[in-house]
C-alpha cells in the first residue's frame, strides 16, 4: 500500500502572489485554497544537495537555524500553519511509512520551480530527511493509475557488448542481476531468463 499523497497545485494570481490548492492524490480538497506572497530575494546561493547531505550526516540531526527557518517559510507557503495537513495525515505512521508530496506548478508560477522544496521543514524536522517523498510534476497532468501486472513478472535480460567499447565482464553483470533479483525469484514473483546468444550494438 502506497503512503498517502498530498498534491499542491500553485498558480500566480498577481505580482509575486500565488494561490495554492492542497488536495489528496485523487483530488479531494484537504484545505481551502490559500494565497501567499513570495519574495524572490529570500533564497540566494543555496546548494540544495550539499546542505541536505551535510544535514543527513549531522549527528545531532538538527539543521542550521537559518536553514530550518527557511524550510518553515516554504512549508508555510504550501500549508499555512500546517494544522489541516496534520489532521489529514493523523493516524498514519509518518515515522515508518512517510507520505508523498507532489508539486504541480502552473506555467505562470515558473519563478517557484527553482526553489529548493527539499528544504521543507514543519518546525520539527526537515521533511525530505524524514520519509517524505517530494516530487514535481507538470501542470495539468492527470491521474495515472498503475495497472496490476499478474505475477510472476517475466524478465528477459539481454547483455550486449558493443564492438567499439571495452569488453564487458558479462559474468559479473549477470551475477549482480541474479543477486538483486534472487529473493523475488525464490518467492515466485519474478521469472528471470537470459538471452544466450551474443548480442552486439
Amino acid at each position: 500500500m502506497l503512503p498517502p499523497e498530498v498534491r499542491v497545485s500553485i498558480e500566480e494570481t498577481g505580482r509575486n502572489t500565488y494561490l495554492a490548492h492542497v488536495e489528496t492524490g485523487d483530488r479531494h480538497e484537504i484545505m481551502a485554497p490559500h494565497s501567499f506572497e513570495y519574495n524572490p530575494g529570500l533564497l540566494v546561493n543555496i546548494e540544495v544537495q550539499q546542505w541536505l547531505e551535510a544535514d543527513a550526516q549531522r549527528e545531532s540531526g538538527e539543521e542550521p537555524g537559518w536553514l530550518a527557518e527557511y524550510g518553515q517559510k516554504l512549508y508555510g507557503y504550501l500549508f499555512g500553519d500546517g494544522q489541516e495537513l496534520a489532521n489529514y495525515l493523523k493516524g498514519w505512521s509518518e515515522a515508518n511509512d512517510g507520505w508523498r508530496l507532489t508539486l504541480a506548478l502552473h506555467p505562470s508560477a515558473v519563478a517557484l520551480w527553482g526553489l529548493p522544496w527539499e528544504y521543507l521543514h514543519d518546525g520539527k524536522r526537515c521533511l525530505a530527511l524524514n520519509n517524505v517523498w517530494i516530487q514535481r510534476v507538470p501542470w495539468g497532468l492527470g491521474i495515472i493509475k498503475a495497472k496490476r501486472t499478474p505475477l510472476p513478472l517475466r524478465i528477459l535480460v539481454v547483455i550486449a557488448s558493443p564492438e567499439d567499447q571495452a569488453d564487458l565482464d558479462t559474468e559479473k553483470e549477470i551475477a549482480v542481476i541474479q543477486d538483486a533479483l534472487d529473493p523475488a525469484v525464490v518467492e515466485g514473483q519474478v521469472e528471470l531468463d537470459f538471452l544466450e546468444s551474443d548480442v552486439t550494438l
